[in-house]
């Protein structure tokens, strides 16, 4: 049986040492300093003691070696962050982490690079700044996984405020459609039906809607969890789907059939619905929403039209996101279950549909007049029954 101490070596431009790993095979790694040389060494001598796998290979990866991988992973299963993925790592992790051993980050490291994206200006918010340390997370786990990596150090996280707000009604909703043009009303009105993202409604196609089946389905690899999706036809969806396929037959109610072809169900010119933010804004002016507006000035007098100053919508307070989040909300009035809404919106995990903030203090309100008021008619009827 071969020793399991090890030496250090002069190489020069570099510090070797050699030690012999729990299986008895020589390994050996290269270090800038006798100092760390010789640190290195007595650590891998206890680790090799201790029992604990250990080999020079995963020691002299780069964190950069292991992004190639990660964005591999990417490209492999299409996923659609994969620009976002891209721009984090190529513009604050990388230039940080690309060039040190994986092996030799530590939680103290990251915790620094916290300091320093903070320090930056415009400094990120911490929401930012924790989808970069997730991604920092994610690839050291697949190198974990992988055997590229013996371990990883702790990945800290910030606490967000970032809980979702903002609800439209039905009656706002309806307002908000009927001041747009089509297809944008409809895409609105499909949108609070169903609580689906802008992306999903937008990709739409005619042949993700079984009107015999009575389901709507969103095929696997187009949703951002990656995963499949259907939606129940209910008699609402169903009159509106219709609404769009007479539209785009002129006039005619047209049968299942001919919309088996890949068309979008909400087109512009052939093309799926782009962004219609101007629209938007314009719209819940239009519906009473609450907007920031400015007069539009003509040699700086406000301009007038119809006897009436003419504004221009600087911002919306609604958003087209908050239609998901009331869907949700309209679907737990209806009765379903949280796990029920989940899956038909498409949220994946509990904590991202917790920040949603589904219930609010109005929904809590109404559901304590609901039971005092029920209360009150079973104490009217017991006391007509004691009479």
């Amino acid at each position: 049986m071969r020793s399991r101490g090890g030496y250090v070596q002069n190489r020069k431009t570099s510090w070797r040492i050699a030690y012999y790993d729990i299986n008895h095979e020589r390994q050996f790694e290269s270090f800038a300093t006798e100092d760390e040389a010789r640190r290195q060494l007595a650590t891998r001598i206890a680790q090799v003691a201790a029992g604990i796998p250990i080999s020079s290979k995963p020691n002299m990866v780069t964190f950069g070696e292991l992004a190639v991988d990660v964005h591999n992973d990417y490209t492999i299963n299409k996923r659609k962050s994969i620009a976002d993925m891209l721009a984090r790592l190529e513009l604050h992790i990388l230039p940080v982490f690309g060039k040190r051993k994986a092996a030799q980050i530590t939680t103290a490291q990251l915790n620094a690079y916290i300091v320093q994206r903070k320090a930056e200006t415009p400094s990120p918010s911490d929401g930012t700044i924790n989808r970069e340390l997730e991604l920092i997370r994610h690839t050291f786990k697949m190198a974990l996984d992988s055997g590229r990596v013996l371990r990883m150090p702790k990945v800290p996280h910030l606490r967000e405020n970032n809980t979702r707000s903002g609800f439209l009604s039905r009656a706002q909703v309806e307002r908000l459609c009927a001041a747009m043009k089509e297809p944008y009303g409809s895409f609105t009105m499909f949108g609070f039906l169903t609580g689906w993202r802008y992306s999903e409604i937008r990709d739409l196609q005619w042949r993700n809607a079984d009107f015999q089946a009575g389901e709507i389905r969103l095929d696997p690899g187009t949703t951002k969890s990656g995963e499949g999706r259907v939606m129940p036809m209910t008699e609402e969806l169903r009159a509106l789907l219709k609404s769009r396929a007479a539209t785009k037959r002129a006039g005619i109610d047209v049968p299942v059939a001919p919309m088996a072809a890949k068309t979008f169900v909400f087109q512009v010119g052939g093309n799926p619905v782009g962004q219609f933010r101007k629209t938007w804004k314009t719209a819940c002016y239009k519906a009473g929403l609450p907007c920031v507006v400015k007069p539009v000035l003509v040699k700086g007098k406000p301009y007038l039209r119809k006897g009436k100053p003419l504004v221009k919508v600087v911002k919306a307070e609604h958003i087209f996101h908050d239609l998901r989040r009331s869907a949700a909300r309209e679907f737990q009035r209806q009765g379903f279950s949280e796990g029920q809404i989940m899956r038909m919106c498409g949220w994946k995990s509990r904590s991202v549909f917790d920040r949603y903030l589904i219930v609010t203090n109005d929904d809590i309100r109404e559901r304590m007049e609901e039971i005092e008021a029920l209360n009150h008619v079973k104490s009217s009827a017991s006391s007509s029954g004691n009479d």
